[in-house]
């Protein structure tokens, strides 16, 4: 542990002793929230993202996502989990897009992801979308328009801020705001949406030219975002400590399946996964949500499916 990092993984400014050793770091003391300054558009894809407090209420979110992003409300949400550093079989990797594409054009649903290009979760959502924008473009130049086929794909990508490489791109000057257009957004999202931390892009800048061999473990674990996705929202607990809790985007499926007027349907699916994974999949299960574990995935996925299996053989034995 280096003395000279903060316990949110920043490295601390003003040399300083703690008179009280048991004083812990927390959100509520430690941080405060501003407008957020990270939203808008990608560069190269067009994805609307934004940064918020991870305070943010989710009924807030939902009203960004409908009100400012115009999305259209779906009649399924899938919320899919797990994948990290697995290597699935290509037939199963065909025919996972095969099937998720049906589901999403078929019910006008919402694929919920970490967004990360790293998992093969995220990776195959963002090849259904892709393929299906593909798709929407052969058909507009043969002008051969079919509504059925010209359904878009929502893939939201639900991720921890301190976790996306690069994020400091993300980040919009006041220039851009007003050339742009979306000083707006920020007006409107006053209320509604915040960062945790402030002044986190000059820290951000100011850890870069500190020694080199702190950064590279930092940014090792930080990962790309999946380019296909549509949207993303990435949380901010005010550290640059990467965390992949899946209960984030799991509460977040949550409230949108709720519905403003009516209940939404929703589905997780499990690949692979790790403990996090394991958490989120309590949740579901605690709050009767259908839950689709993916056996021949790996990791987690493979180990609830033989747990699974085996007590259904003890029931059936029992009988």
């Amino acid at each position: 542990v280096d003395d000279n990092l903060c316990v949110c993984n920043r490295w601390l400014h003003v040399p300083q002793k703690h008179t009280d050793e048991n004083a812990m770091w927390s959100i509520e003391k430690n941080t405060k929230t501003e407008l957020t300054n990270a939203y808008g558009n990608l560069e190269n894809t067009g994805a609307q993202y934004i940064r918020c407090d991870i305070r943010t209420s989710y009924e807030t979110l939902t009203l960004v996502m409908f009100t400012l992003w115009k999305m259209k409300k779906p009649d399924i949400v899938l919320s899919i989990t797990g994948g990290f550093g697995s290597i699935l079989p290509i037939q199963f990797e065909k025919e996972f897009i095969e099937d998720v594409t049906e589901a999403a054009l078929g019910a006008d649903a919402w694929i919920l992801t970490n967004g990360s290009k790293n998992e093969v979760g995220p990776r195959l959502v963002g090849e259904v979308v892709y393929k299906n924008k593909l798709k929407n473009k052969r058909n507009t130049a043969g002008n051969n328009i079919n509504i059925r086929e010209e359904k878009n794909i929502y893939a939201i990508g639900v991720s921890n801020w301190a976790n996306i490489k690069n994020r400091e791109e993300l980040i919009r000057s006041e220039k851009k705001i007003e050339a742009s257009g979306l000083k707006k957004l920020g007006e409107l999202s006053e209320s509604l949406v915040k960062k945790a931390k402030a002044d986190g892009s000059k820290e951000d800048k100011e850890s870069s030219q500190r020694k080199n061999v702190q950064k590279k473990k930092r940014i090792d674990s930080r990962q790309e975002l999946e380019p296909n996705h549509t949207q993303f929202i990435l949380f901010d607990d005010g550290t640059l400590k990467p965390s992949y809790e899946d209960h984030y985007r799991e509460n977040l499926a949550r409230v949108i399946s709720c519905g403003a007027q009516r209940a939404i349907p929703q589905i997780t699916i499990v690949i692979a996964g790790g403990l996090d994974t394991l958490h989120a999949l309590f949740d579901d299960i605690r709050n009767n949500i259908p839950v689709i574990i993916i056996d021949g995935t790996g990791s987690m996925a493979d180990l609830l499916s033989k747990f699974l299996k085996s007590n259904n053989k003890k029931k059936q034995a029992g009988n």
